[in-house]
């Protein structure tokens, strides 16, 4: 079973058990996106449809009632979607089909596996910047050779502006996530920048989604059958011509 590869938390239990219970709670806010068209989700499909190969595999960190894993599913062949609240977890498992959804700590997680595509929809700023280095580690520890990362944060400026207008709408963890953190944070782990937006839905700049991927190595260039053979006639001719000059030298 999942639950049997994960690794136990680094932060204290009770602060684990604070945050699971408190987005137990939360399903009922979460559930009007089931009832409305939520724009966030219109953007994360667009990227999900851009990002994810047909038929490729999807890891759904933080995954809530399930909608984002929903998504993805009509893109992708396999969808992993994992995320700490057993009761959205519950939801999720009984109104999204062919998604294998698990109860688990996103930032300990440690599968048998690999995906194509790891997805962080709204969540890296509910992860407490102190377990951020250990959250990419995942990430990459799950990331296929060629694949890439699709987060999506709330622009900085929106955090900063909800807190001094309606402090009372934070959620329990409600970190500002800077882009240079961001990248920064990725970069540690062997990814790198594809492309960067910003977006808005109440107000512009409230969000950015970011699209990340694995430095690799240059594939290796193909090669024509013919470039072998006409490379080792040009080294006979340059080497026929070297030795035609010799003879003349010594002829002299």
């Amino acid at each position: 079973m999942l639950a049997a590869m994960l690794r136990c938390s680094r932060v204290d239990s009770l602060e684990t058990d604070s945050v699971r219970s408190y987005y137990d709670d939360f399903i009922d806010h979460l559930l009007y996106d089931r009832l409305r068209l939520n724009p966030r989700h219109v953007v994360i499909g667009r990227l999900l449809r851009r990002y994810v190969p047909r038929g490729g595999s999807v890891l759904d960190l933080g995954c809530g009632i399930g909608i984002t894993s929903e998504i993805a599913r009509r893109r992708a062949a396999r969808v992993v979607a994992v995320d700490l609240a057993p009761r959205l977890i519950e939801y999720a498992a009984k109104t999204v089909p062919s998604v294998q959804f698990e109860v688990g700590d996103i930032v300990s997680l440690r599968l048998a596996e690999r995906f194509d595509v790891v997805c962080l929809f709204d969540v890296m700023e509910h992860v407490p910047t102190a377990r951020w280095a250990d959250l990419w580690e995942t990430v990459e520890i799950h990331l296929a050779e060629q694949g890439r990362v699709i987060v999506t944060v709330p622009h900085p400026a929106a955090t900063i502006e909800t807190e001094e207008v309606n402090a009372g709408a934070r959620q329990i963890i409600e970190e500002v996530v800077s882009p240079a953190e961001l990248i920064a944070g990725a970069e540690k782990r062997g990814l790198v920048i594809l492309e960067m937006r910003t977006y808005g839905v109440d107000r512009e700049p409230e969000y950015l989604w970011a699209v990340l991927e694995r430095l690799g190595r240059p594939a290796p260039k193909r090669r024509s059958r013919l470039i072998a053979p006409v490379e080792t006639l040009r080294v006979r001719l340059r080497a026929r011509r070297f030795w035609d000059a010799a003879r003349q030298a010594s002829a002299c």
